[in-house]
């Protein structure tokens, strides 16, 4: 098999990732796929960094074993903590992450208005505030966490009264002021319910998500590289859980829109 036939790596703590799989495999229909849950060590929001670099070493691992030619870390908070560990652990494999969208976030906005949607690991992190302090110095920026949301989100509730009842609260801070015109994801669960967001939002309100901007990234490393699949065929996912396959399958399954099926993992 050839470099550029070998297929695409994602992980995540969960389903998360799988907004920007949505979006790879819109841009990139004819590449192969392996996607990785953590779901044994979910959330990863609350861990320390030290624990997310040990994770990220062994999900990296495992997929490099598995023969990856490029890994996307779909989870804000492995990025944040661990993307310049793995890039130093492996030189020679590419690597795209996911960041809180402040730099677009930012730069859209008509009032000077925005919050930003994280987990609380990503939220307190150096690089978060870097991010802030480049980008948004100069705009009123509200720093939201949503305690709970990730976890209903992983059991595959995108919308409802728990979700709906949550993000009022966790909203609230922002939607006070009536300036605020964009919402950011800092977080690759956050995108699977957008709908809820805008509905709770109740106004014109922004919200911008990292799923499209992290696959034309992947998109244009396989290019500048040489490794983009150039046959005209469909391209696979095969789907791996440190947790339950089957409670895995069936979140996916409704996200995907496609009968999914997963194999368990000890990493």
């Amino acid at each position: 098999m050839s470099l550029k036939e070998l297929p695409i790596g994602l992980f995540d703590s969960g389903v998360g990732g799988i907004s920007v799989l949505l979006e790879a495999q819109e841009l990139l229909p004819q590449e192969d796929f392996l996607y990785l849950a953590d779901q044994k060590n979910f959330p990863y929001g609350e861990k320390t960094g030290k624990e997310i670099k040990k994770l990220a070493l062994e999900n990296v691992g495992f997929l490099l074993k598995k023969g990856c030619k490029l890994v996307v870390i779909a989870c804000n908070t492995a990025t944040i903590q661990a993307i310049s560990l793995l890039r130093k652990k492996f030189p020679q494999t590419p690597f795209v992450g996911v960041v809180p969208v402040v730099k677009p976030a930012s730069r859209e906005t008509k009032t000077g208005h925005l919050a930003i949607l994280s987990t609380t690991s990503t939220s307190k992190s150096r690089f978060f505030w870097q991010l802030m302090d480049q980008y948004a110095s100069k705009r009123t920026v509200y720093n939201l966490t949503c305690p709970g949301l990730v976890e209903l989100i992983e059991k595959g509730i995108l919308e409802g009264e728990a979700v709906i009842s949550k993000l009022k609260i966790c909203l609230a801070p922002a939607l006070e002021d009536p300036l605020v015109d964009i919402f950011a994801s800092g977080c690759t669960h956050f995108p699977l319910i957008r709908e809820s967001v805008l509905k709770v939002a109740g106004r014109k309100i922004r919200f911008i998500t990292p799923d499209r901007p992290v696959a034309r990234q992947v998109k244009n490393i396989l290019e500048k590289r040489g490794l983009k699949v150039e046959k005209k065929k469909k391209g696979k996912v095969v789907f791996f859980t440190t947790a339950d396959p089957r409670a895995f399958s069936k979140v996916a399954t409704r996200l995907l829109g496609t009968k999914v099926v997963s194999k368990k993992v000890s990493l």
